[in-house]
């Protein structure tokens, strides 16, 4: 059975903030790691603890006591700027791929399948000379790394020294591996005897200062000054980069996949590194280093530093200019995780492999440095923040594969943020770090924004669309509004592997789950051909929601498991400016225990002001409850509408329920409470519109316990 298999793997968990599983549940709120402005009532806050919590230690981040460098970094990729008389560029996170996808690193733990990714260069001018510094993603052994940093300008590329296997323009060539410092005339090709040269690693923040005197290379008298630089890793044998072998990697050799190429992985100063689709449908931001490192020529990536802003000490961000920092659109955006597998890459299973055994497997992405894609609409920020509008991607996509609507659901409304997590792998399926990467990424953008937090919805596609299921199922005073495209109603659906030997019925896990969105609207987009996220099951969905007298927009389209269905405007018509109310007057709420990853910061037991729910026995217990406190009737649900039309150049039937505005009814202090199978709940008096010494109209199909907080009051049924 699905749900009976969500025991995950945790020996290799290195949890970064202590006793972080033990405190989210009662973590305070920080305004700084919690969207803003913060949640204007009472406990429960909606969401699970991780999107509150503070923000966690990032060594990477840090500014070491003592150190020169004071500025803070950016933490939007592909962009530099000028603070505190340093220059810093942010660099892609797991871009270090190489001349191509096929460019493998040696198998050794050593090298963590990410040795020479850049996270940021930074430059500044020091009595001596120049003092740079390279932040690197995964720093195991320093001795394996490698960066060349070009200084200065030439008519033509020149060969970068110890085999690189490139050309860039430059009068010197600094590179250091380890704690040495190698200066090289580009021109010549010679050895520069530059004794004062040196360079100190920092293990603990996986950072290299290097310090380059005046005698190497002299800045006296100029104004600009050219830099690039490209990072490899280190054959220490031969004192060379390490050179790719044909094919397969090797333990200590990385391999090349049979693509020919340079021996470098990553390179800086990439400002206009397209979206560009490849043939795998992930987005790595790297197809113009892709075709640079093929050819060996990096003339293309450089920046030209202004010197004269460095010896002023200017603080500069060059908003919105082509080297510097946005303000609006699309972002690769950075943000540290409260956790680590370990340091790099996993093991990157092919996505055949992506069932059973991959979900159970270390993520692909193992660092506490995460990237997220975020969509910021180009207009002014409202004054009461932001919305927020998760966009959840494929199996098989990234962080920059959400669905191609950002802009028009970013500009709907008063404007919203579009956030895309990575998910911590490519096929996840949106459990235990690849969920908790979710909220750790929202919470990171309010740490940079102003959010309305009651202006949420969330889309996705495929496999996004059954994390939309399953986090408004697990969260649903979260979100607004909801669709998934395309989307499966069970994990990894499918593929081989569980559920088995049917994805329908009760094995569709979500199926059962259906009654939590009674305050959300959907919107459903399906296939009618879907052999992946197929048909039947969601067919099954779609007869709860039915069932239940739910709002929906169901669409089934003539195809298969393919396109994204709505258009642009369809999707953001459909979400619009609507806002989740917090206490609304009934509740419908299924607890799930198969889905409680407290280790995770994932606790879902709570919604709107029901909490504190348990159940007697097995996964599932559900309650509702409605409060005659709010003087409203249930609204009226009008009857069902076929629908047909056409998105675009796809056809679909189907059909649309909405509900009429609701009836006023007499306020009276009573609660209306059926429990099935739960064991004990809590309800805040205050959020339900009701007193202490409210009658409770309790049902329950067994024993069970009901606290009203705050009131000393416990009512218990035998």
């Amino acid at each position: 059975m699905l749900r009976k298999r969500r025991s995950r793997r945790f020996g290799l968990l290195i949890t970064l903030a202590a006793g972080l599983a033990a405190g989210l549940a009662g973590a305070p709120a920080v305004a700084a790691a919690a969207p803003a402005p913060s949640f204007n009532f009472n406990a429960p806050r909606p969401g699970p603890p991780i999107l509150y919590a503070p923000p966690p230690r990032a060594p990477q981040l840090e500014n070491a006591p003592g150190s020169p460098w004071h500025a803070t970094p950016i933490l939007i990729s592909g962009t530099s700027a000028y603070r505190d008389g340093e220059f810093l560029y942010q660099d892609f996170l797991f871009d270090d791929r190489g001349a191509g996808s096929a460019l493998r690193y040696p198998t050794d733990p050593r090298y963590g399948g990410d040795a020479a990714d850049l996270v940021e260069f930074r430059m500044k001018l020091s009595p001596s000379g120049l003092l740079f510094r390279l932040t690197y993603n995964t720093m195991i052994d320093p001795a394996l790394v490698a960066s060349t940093i070009a200084l200065g300008d030439s008519a033509t590329p020149e060969p970068l020294p110890f085999k690189a296997g490139a050309q860039e323009p430059a009068q010197v060539f600094v590179t250091a591996h380890g704690s040495t410092v190698d200066v090289t005339d580009a021109a010549t090709g010679k050895a520069i005897d530059a004794r004062g040269a040196w360079a100190s690693v920092d293990l603990t923040r996986r950072q290299v200062t290097i310090s380059v005197p005046r005698d190497a290379f002299d800045t006296h008298g100029l104004t600009t000054l050219r830099v690039a630089s490209a990072s490899g890793l280190w054959d220490a044998t031969s004192n060379q980069y390490l050179q790719p072998v044909s094919g397969a990697a090797t333990a200590t050799q990385p391999g090349n996949g049979g693509i020919a190429g340079s021996a470098l992985f990553n390179v800086a100063f990439r400002f206009s590194e397209p979206f560009t689709q490849t043939t795998s449908l992930e987005i790595w931001r790297d197809s113009q280093q892709a075709a640079a490192l093929k050819t060996g020529d990096l003339s293309a990536f450089s920046a030209n530093v202004n010197l004269g802003w460095l010896r002023a000490g200017v603080t500069d961000d060059m908003l919105n200019q082509p080297t510097g920092v946005p303000t609006h659109g699309m972002t690769d955006r950075i943000y540290a995780s409260h956790f680590a597998q370990a340091a790099g890459r996993g093991p990157q299973l092919p996505l055949m492999y992506c069932h059973e055994p991959c979900a159970n497997s270390v993520p692909d992405y193992l660092s506490q440095l995460e990237p997220y894609g975020l969509y910021v609409p180009d207009k002014p920020a409202p004054p009461t923040g932001y919305g927020m509008t998760l966009n959840l991607h494929f199996c098989g996509g990234n962080y920059n594969n959400g669905p191609p609507d950002a802009a028009q659901l970013a500009d709907r409304g008063t404007g919203s943020l579009v956030l895309t997590p990575e998910g911590r792998g490519r096929c996840l399926w949106y459990w235990s770090e690849a969920g908790t990467d979710t909220f750790e990424a929202w919470a990171d953008a309010g740490r940079h924004f102003r959010l309305d937090p009651t202006y949420n919805a969330i889309s996705g596609w495929s496999m996004g669309g059954y994390g939309t299921y399953k986090y408004a199922a697990e969260f649903p005073d979260l979100f607004a509004a909801a669709l998934p495209d395309i989307g499966c109603v069970s994990a990894e659906t499918g593929w081989p592997g569980e559920p088995a030997p049917s994805i329908s019925g009760e094995d569709a896990e979500i199926l059962n789950l259906v009654g939590s969105f009674r305050n959300i609207p959907f919107l459903m987009a399906n296939a009618n051909q879907d052999v992946l996220c197929v048909t039947s099951s969601q067919l099954q969905v779609f007869q709860r929601f039915q069932q239940l007298g739910y709002r929906y927009d169901w669409r089934e389209y003539v195809g298969g498991h393919g396109p994204y269905y709505p258009t642009a405007d369809e999707s953001a018509q459909f979400l619009g400016d609507q806002h989740v109310n917090p206490n609304p007057p009934h509740v419908t709420y299924t607890y799930d225990v198969g889905m409680q990853e407290p280790e995770w910061g994932l606790t879902a037991n709570h919604a709107y002001w029901v909490s504190g729910l348990s159940t007697r026995s097995g996964d599932l217990g559900t309650v509702d409850a409605f409060s005659h406190g709010f003087g409203l009737a249930d609204p009226q649900v009008n009857p069902e509408q076929e629908t047909s039309g056409t998105s675009g150049s796809f056809v679909f039937t189907g059909s649309v329920r909405t509900w009429q505005q609701p009836q006023r009814i007499a306020a009276t202090d009573e609660l209306d409470l059926t429990l099935t199978n739960i064991a004990t709940v809590t309800i805040d008096p205050h959020r339900a519109r009701i007193g202490c010494h409210a009658d409770l109209h309790l049902t329950s199909d067994g024993p069970a316990t009901v606290t009203l907080a705050g009131c000393d009051r416990t009512v218990t049924v035998h």
